[in-house]
């Protein structure tokens, strides 16, 4: 937004002590007629009143200025001015939240698929809405050749790349620069993995403070695992198919305990080929694992 509305009264009114003086000046005489009191004296004697003549005198001074065109503004500057509040406008629309491009985008490496939905011609817009050319034709950012165009029109067609224009607002007297982002992970945002490094650097602490304050909520990680975690399983899995095929895995009783165990057979530096073996079962004091190897 270029000109705020009254809450900068300093951008909206040349000269804002003239404007205290008169409220000040309005005041005296109302409630003084024509031997008008000190104001201070009044807001001792009858603040009610002079509290409400105040809020009367600054409502209908802010409808005045709400009604000056923005344009107006606009139009006493020059059209380097203009296009520089154009440029610094449309800077400052952007999100706070910074993201992380490389996982915004980023593609699977199997098979090329992007990780996140997220298509920036689809779900990102950028917008400028003003209040209809029919109220102010000066906002006419699209003017036909014959028309004159605005330094508005001027600076919206050369300062801003890709914002389209939305006549949806019911006031002149401001410019908004609106952005939006849709369908993205949270952990496309940068902000978050640096928040995520120092609670993980915080955990790690020997007095570390709770991680929740109640632990039959579960907290899942939000950064989703690396490709070479994901593709683990698979390789797993693989890898098992195989070794059964070949009889290099196998489910057998363990020799020395009798119990049921898992076999795995590989090959030592000297080509010979040894067992490693992994019982579980269960006693009378719980469960229990045991592992080692035959040869």
């Amino acid at each position: 937004m270029i000109f705020p509305p009254a809450h900068r009264f300093q951008k909206c009114v040349a000269h804002p002590e003239n404007e205290y003086i008169g409220i000040k000046e309005k005041i005296e005489r109302r409630l003084g007629g024509d031997t008008p009191l000190s104001v201070f004296w009044l807001m001792l004697e009858k603040p009610d009143q002079v509290r409400q003549i105040a809020l009367e005198a600054g409502r209908q001074r802010f409808l005045e200025i709400r009604d000056i065109p923005i344009t107006e503004k606009l139009a006493a500057l020059s059209q380097s001015e203009v296009d520089r509040r154009m440029r610094e406008a449309d800077r400052r629309s952007h999100a706070l939240l910074r993201f992380d491009n490389n996982s915004l985008r980023g593609a699977d490496p199997r098979t090329g698929t992007q990780l996140t939905g997220h298509l920036a011609e689809y779900h990102s817009k950028a917008m400028l809405a003003t209040c209809h050319p029919a109220d102010d034709p000066e906002v006419n950012l699209n003017p036909k050749p014959e028309q004159r165009q605005s330094k508005l029109a001027q600076a919206f067609k050369t300062q801003t790349t890709g914002v389209k224009h939305e006549p949806a607002l019911q006031d002149r007297y401001r410019l908004v620069f609106a952005r939006e982002k849709a369908v993205f992970p949270l952990y496309c945002i940068a902000d978050l993995q640096q928040l995520r490094a120092a609670y993980l650097t915080e955990m790690s602490r020997h007095n570390a403070k709770p991680r929740e304050t109640d632990r039959r909520v579960d907290f899942p990680d939000i950064f989703p695992p690396s490709a070479a975690e994901t593709e683990m399983p698979v390789r797993v899995n693989r890898a098992l198919t195989l070794g059964r095929a070949f009889k290099f895995v196998r489910q057998d009783r363990d020799v020395r305990t009798e119990e049921p165990a898992i076999i795995y057979s590989y090959r030592n530096q000297h080509h010979r080929l040894r067992d490693f073996a992994r019982t579980s079962g269960k006693d009378d004091r719980g469960g229990r694992s045991q592992s080692g190897a035959r040869f």
